[in-house]
């Protein structure tokens, strides 16, 4: 996780440690986003007249890049919860890494794969798919401008209108703008990439801690002498404990943002299928429609996947310390072991702000609510 923890050091959302945190440079990014992209899109589709192609093309840009807002803004706010935890999780899986077991060997070079990886090919994918979605317009309008001459309708990297001043007014202008534009998107792109991978790192390395408690609860009993068991049983409850923490603190500072994703992906999938049933088809905006959707879709089953790994296996926890020998063990171990049972009973995991479990079962059950509500759209749009 350390290219991950760089970059969000980088772009001012992860304090530095040899520096005070300044929260201007994340602040900075969020009103950027605001004022720049957002406020313009807005402004273009109410100064146009407005139909349904404009308004939906422009609202899935808005959908991507506006969630730089509130994504930001919670990852800004409980930084210091989610620093935290990450040093906790670290100095947990540094203090198990001595573990000689090959299966906690396995489980702790896994975490270190995924989060290296995840980062690195989500990057790739960003370059690959986004790179040509923002830059294809403006490259073919400089081509066509040096071929020819002539400069035909000048169009950014997105639809917008700046109210102060005419894009299309001055070639000079118009490119000035368009570099902004895309650096504002590399930045965009840099805090999404690392955000998010940082969100899936840190889920999934306190169910890869769930597990590592698991696998040693199950050689308790392979422990002949009664201190060296009681001390292992103690850091087992320690680390129990410690994944817990880890898990509270990741549904605390996640579960606004699940409810927002949620949303935004039922949202964009009822437009896109309206979109679809129309009977002049858009081809442009369809085109449009299904990237941001294939995008919100991507993401939603990711935080489901790793939703139910961390169901998965802070259950397993529970079953480890009931099919231990516990009923052969001393009175103060059956009680210590009481306790971990009655902790680990409780099903650690993320919620999407408090209504249902982030899991594979709430992600079909989103598709599911998206073609009722599409059902309903598509009546009110047929009946007008």
């Amino acid at each position: 996780m350390n290219l991950i923890v760089r970059t969000l050091q980088l772009i001012g959302y992860w304090s530095h440690p040899e520096r005070s945190f300044r929260a201007v440079q994340a602040i900075c990014l969020i009103a950027v986003v605001l004022i720049w992209v957002i406020i313009p899109e807005l402004a273009f589709i109410i100064r146009q007249e407005p139909n349904f192609v404009i308004i939906v093309r422009n609202l899935a840009e808005i959908l991507i890049i506006g969630m730089v807002v509130p994504q930001g803004s919670i990852a800004l706010y409980y930084r210091p919860l989610l620093e935290k935890t990450y040093r906790e999780v670290r100095s947990i899986f540094d203090t198990v890494s001595t573990d000689s077991h090959r299966d906690v060997q396995r489980v702790i070079k896994h975490m270190k794969i995924f989060s290296e990886w995840t980062f690195k090919g989500y990057m790739g994918a960003e370059v690959v798919f986004a790179g040509p979605y923002f830059i294809s317009v403006p490259v073919t309008t400089i081509l066509k401008y040096s071929s020819t001459g002539v400069s035909s309708t000048l169009k950014g990297v997105f639809e917008a209108d700046y109210l102060l001043f005419d894009l299309q007014s001055n070639v000079w202008l118009w490119l000035m703008t368009v570099v902004v534009n895309i650096a504002v998107m590399v930045y965009v792109v840099l805090f999404l990439v690392s955000s998010h991978c940082l969100f899936w790192s840190l889920l999934h390395n306190v169910s890869g801690l769930f597990k590592i408690i698991s696998m040693k609860i199950g050689r308790l009993d392979e422990l002949i002498d009664d201190v060296q068991r009681h001390e292992e049983l103690v850091t087992i409850v320690g680390l129990h404990e410690s994944a817990y923490r880890g898990a509270r603190a990741l549904e605390k500072s996640l579960n606004a943002f699940m409810l927002i994703l949620y949303g935004m992906c039922i949202l964009n999938i009822c437009l896109t299928m309206v979109a679809l049933s129309l009977p002049n088809i858009d081809w442009d905006l369809l085109l449009k429609m299904t990237v941001v959707m294939m995008y919100l879709l991507c993401h939603i089953l990711a935080y489901s996947i790793l939703g139910t790994e961390l169901m998965c296996a802070s259950t397993a926890t529970s079953e480890a310390f009931y099919k231990s020998q516990w009923y052969m063990r001393s009175v103060q171990e059956q009680r210590t072991i009481l306790f971990a049972l009655a902790r680990s009973q409780k099903m650690a995991a993320l919620t999407t702000g408090k209504f249902f479990h982030v899991s594979r079962t709430t992600f079909g059950m989103a598709l599911r609510s998206a073609m009722s509500y599409f059902a309903v759209l598509r009546q009110v749009y047929g009946a007008q």
